[in-house]
């Protein structure tokens, strides 16, 4: 079932109220992006007339609205659908936590007991949890479900998961149902047995369930999901018709639980393999994503470095072109300062054979000696 997205981009900012409860809000920073919320939709998690908001990284996970609220997306990997089951939210109903406010083990436990109360404690209730757990804050006002003896009631619960903070997301308030339950504001303490006091048989039935074998309280990631139906489904009356699919056997009235545990098996497996499906086209999306940006950034860089080529030869033959003009001004100038320096020279030559004939002549006359060969006046100096 398609789960409706709008761009709300026009909120206000009194939308959201920081109530500034996360020690480290930079490493919680919103990771679960439109691909992840597309993925969600497609996999029926809410009804068709849930708006959940679109992704904005700069919105955290511990702000209070009137209009909004935060989902952890873990329970949804659990193959989770909301309205979760009537056990679960009756849990969130009494204690009054928001969803965002709990962590992984929680719903691991919540999710066990409700198999357990399924298959063989029926009349399992809340504040029989009390009895076998302390609601304890653990770091940034977020809530675990803490063991009141060395034997955990649920086992293989206390597991840790990577980056769950940072994947959540907000529907909007008035496309959900159940919408008057659920709390506007984080709450930074909860005493459990005061919110769901034990009644006299919660210690008998908690008792029945450490009675079972450890394979059937400890969490499975393969549990049989009756998540893979909503609560109102669950609770809706029972119509037999004439011919009917295998994966309806579920829902007729009986003591066939092994049938059932068959069919809750089977359709745990087949929301596996859909989530599966998403995870690897998602997968298969964000390599071909990958593969166009390196082959961008390549072609980027290819035609970068032939611009660089172009730019470096133009340079170098900008370069040339101008050595070369200056080659050659710097010859013709050699040429004309040479022919300059000859014609210098070749001057100096003549004058200096004149004045030297001149000077023989002078001291020629004045040893009385006459040359009529001799022009001593074309030889004189203008």
């Amino acid at each position: 079932m398609a789960t409706r997205t709008r761009s709300h981009s026009g909120d206000s900012p009194s939308s959201f109220v920081n109530q500034n409860l996360i020690s480290h809000p930079g490493k919680e920073v919103c990771s679960f992006n439109n691909a992840d919320i597309a993925a969600l939709r497609n996999s029926g998690a809410f009804p068709d007339k849930t708006i959940i908001r679109p992704f904005d990284r700069s919105i955290r996970s511990d702000v209070s609205s009137n209009e909004w609220i935060c989902f952890l997306a873990y329970p949804f990997s659990r193959s989770l659908r909301y309205p979760f089951p009537e056990f679960i939210m009756d849990f969130f109903r009494t204690t009054g936590l928001f969803f965002a406010l709990t962590m992984p083990m929680v719903w691991r436990v919540l999710l066990t007991l409700k198999q357990i109360k399924t298959f063989h404690v029926p009349d399992l209730c809340i504040e029989d949890l009390a009895s076998g757990y302390h609601l304890r804050s653990h770091g940034n006002s977020r809530f675990l479900l803490f063991s009141t003896s060395n034997n955990p009631l649920i086992l293989k619960a206390s597991r840790n998961e990577d980056g769950w903070q940072r994947n959540f997301f907000f529907d909007k308030r008035d496309s959900i149902d159940d919408v008057n339950s659920l709390p506007m504001k984080w709450l930074t303490s909860a005493n459990f047995k005061e919110l769901a006091p034990p009644t006299e048989k919660s210690q008998e039935r908690i008792k029945k369930i450490y009675q079972f074998p450890d394979n059937d309280r400890s969490f499975s990631s393969h549990l049989p999901s009756s998540s893979q139906y909503s609560s109102s489904e669950m609770s809706a009356p029972v119509k037999i018709p004439e011919t009917f699919e295998f994966e309806e056997l579920d829902s007729y009235p009986g003591p066939a639980q092994g049938l059932e545990w068959l069919v809750y098996l089977y359709e745990d497996s087949c929301g596996l393999v859909k989530m599966l499906e998403i995870k690897l086209k998602k997968a298969e999306t964000d390599v071909a994503d990958q593969a166009t940006i390196a082959a961008a950034k390549s072609k980027y860089y290819e035609d970068k470095y032939k611009a660089m080529s172009q730019e470096h030869q133009a340079t170098i033959k900008k370069t040339t072109q101008e050595a070369q003009a200056k080659y050659d001004a710097a010859q013709v100038q050699h040429e004309l300062d040479m022919a300059s320096y000859w014609e210098s020279l070749q001057g100096s030559v003549i004058v200096s054979h004149l004045q030297a004939r001149l000077k023989m002549t002078y001291e020629a006359r004045a040893m009385g000696l006459e040359c009529p060969s001799w022009i001593v006046e074309a030889w004189e100096p203008y």
